[in-house]
């Protein structure tokens, strides 16, 4: 086993026992899941080929927290990276690590890049493609200081 904050320290077979433990009907009940609503249960399919020409759009409005994992072997991070540095946005704060508060301290939660307008790149240590299942203590942090708009 390894130890909290290791690179690979979520356990094996999480993701079974997740989609089996999301599927009892009580569980669904407690979290207030509708099932009775058209398509359900969720299967998605691809509308658009090519969102980018949006972001800029977005990022005039709203504040953007784009995240990866660095493990990711689905979308891997360079490739977000490359994209949201395409966007043209200047940097207000480059690549630099952002920390957490873990089981054994402050461990580093990753690297994040801030740009103008409210508008970061993040990655987070350790993650494959689903950051919350994998990291759910550096996916609290982060989605709570991007929430509350506090420092990454």
């Amino acid at each position: 086993v390894s130890p909290m904050g290791a690179l690979n320290d979520y356990p094996c077979g999480g993701s079974t026992v997740m989609t089996e433990y999301l599927a009892l009907k009580e569980v669904q009940e407690a979290i207030h899941v509708k099932t009775d609503v058209p398509h359900f249960p969720f299967n998605y399919t691809q509308s658009e080929k090519n969102l980018l020409p949006a972001y800029p759009g977005f990022i005039e409005k709203y504040r953007v927290l784009i995240y990866s994992g660095n493990v990711d072997a689905c979308i891997p991070w360079p490739g977000t990276e490359r994209w949201t540095t395409g966007l043209g946005m200047k940097k207000v704060d480059a690549w630099r690590p952002w920390n957490y508060t873990g089981h054994h301290g402050v461990l580093v939660g990753g690297y994040v890049t801030l740009y103008e307008d409210d508008f970061a790149f993040l990655t987070v240590k350790g993650s494959g493609h689903m950051v919350p299942q994998f990291k759910p203590i550096p996916a609290m942090t982060m989605a709570q200081r991007f929430l509350k708009g506090e420092a990454y």
